[in-house]
């Protein structure tokens, strides 16, 4: 039987904004790094590895506005002479002037400190996967995977969104490949127990093209996943 799990106990909750589609960002190529950084916005972070098997070191980066404090994120792969874009995403983090995360108690004293914060990226590359993470240091923590499909374009391919509050870490991973999901609950303190350890098969619509992704609508669709459980 498929069921809805009830997300809320996650702790992880959205600010529930339209999508607004941008235009593109990112210049179409440059020969270094700074190259790539457009007027108005800031390097926020930067990954380097081989994403097409031709031994070459592509990259991934993410910059922000500074003014909107909007962060976007681009693929670029390399040829014998410079980077060239293959895909961007001015949406992937889905929030201007805001972090993606609300715990379940305010952490902002007031306008100008919500304003300060910014949650924070860290990219990686191996065996031609992309991992984007990012977390608000307040304990909630989301980690996307994309990787190019048979179609040549980066697809979804793996989602774990996790939190930590009061002792208690929960953890749900969703293999897009396999359309499996683990649910893992750690309670962490001496003397405590129940840990659980949980598998489901779950049924969703197709997950997203990089370039189309954004972590706000994939945790609102998150919550209309059906699940079933898997028996060992």
């Amino acid at each position: 039987m498929l069921i809805k799990l009830n997300q809320s106990k996650f702790c992880i909750f959205l600010i529930l904004i339209p999508l607004i589609i941008s235009a593109q960002s990112f210049p179409d190529s440059g020969d270094d790094v700074g190259s790539l950084i457009p007027d108005g916005y800031k390097l926020k972070d930067v990954v380097f590895g081989d994403l097409n098997a031709n031994s070459k070191d592509d990259l991934v980066i993410v910059i922000r506005n500074n003014s909107t404090r909007k962060k976007s994120v681009a693929i670029y792969l390399h040829d014998d002479s410079e980077w060239k874009l293959e895909t961007e995403s001015a949406d992937f983090f889905y929030l201007e002037q805001a972090d993606i995360f609300v715990p379940e108690t305010t952490k902002y004293e007031d306008f100008n400190d919500r304003v300060r914060y910014e949650e924070y990226v860290n990219l990686k590359i191996e065996n031609a996967v992309i991992s984007i993470y990012t977390g608000d240091g307040y304990g909630n923590w989301i980690e996307t995977k994309f990787r190019k499909n048979k179609h040549v374009r980066y697809t979804l391919i793996g989602l774990t969104v996790g939190s930590y509050h009061r002792n208690k870490q929960t953890e749900t991973s969703i293999n897009y490949l396999t359309k499996k999901a683990q649910i893992k609950t750690e309670l962490i303190g001496e003397g405590l127990e129940g840990n659980t350890d949980t598998w489901y098969k779950t049924e969703y619509s197709d997950p997203p093209y990089f370039e189309e992704f954004s972590i706000g609508k994939i945790l609102d669709d998150w919550k209309s996943y059906e699940y079933e459980k898997i028996s060992f």
